[in-house]
């Protein structure tokens, strides 16, 4: 590849000459030809977006950690539960336009559209998983502490958040 870059490189510079700018504009536009590529250009970008239920996250995720739960010895029966911080969010490309005059400044947000066929919609950039506030544990093991810093160190593992957000007991039995 770098020979391929290095050949393309010398080509252009023998047809350019040692003009900086040209050979500047014509770098931007290689580059911007491969990004054009490499994002597939081509593809069909979804047009609606629902956004996910949060008793329906919080569910998926709760029987996630009980099915991982019961699989570590002294934990026994498990119920779990699970809250959040936020839910999914998406995050949408904005063009910033910034007006300066001696007297004032003025700036304006406008989101950028594509279009696909006949819809029109928002250019997501990138989406913002869920965030765990916090986890709750009931399992017949919970009485014991070596089993309650098990479960508490596979949770933060697992999810990524501290000690501190998980809570595990001992489950009544009945």
């Amino acid at each position: 590849m770098n020979e391929w870059i290095e050949t393309v490189r010398r080509k252009l510079k023998a047809r350019i000459g040692g003009d900086k700018k040209q050979m500047l504009i014509v770098a931007l536009g290689v580059v911007g030809m491969l990004l054009l590529l490499l994002s597939g250009g081509g593809k069909k970008q979804e047009t609606a977006t629902e956004l996910p239920d949060p008793a329906q996250t919080q569910a998926a995720v709760a029987r996630q950690l009980e099915a991982l739960l019961k699989t570590v010895d002294g934990v026994g029966k498990v119920k779990v539960c699970v809250t959040l911080e936020r839910m999914q969010a998406d995050v949408y490309a904005v063009n910033t336009e910034q007006v300066s005059e001696p007297d004032r400044s003025q700036k304006s947000e406008k989101y950028v559209f594509t279009e696909s066929g006949n819809d029109t919609h928002g250019l997501r950039l990138y989406s913002v998983m869920p965030e765990i506030r916090g986890v709750a544990v009931s399992c017949e093991g919970g009485g014991s502490g070596i089993v309650r810093q098990e479960v508490t160190k596979l949770i933060s593992a697992a999810l990524g958040i501290g000690a501190n957000r998980i809570w595990v007991t001992k489950m009544q039995t009945q």
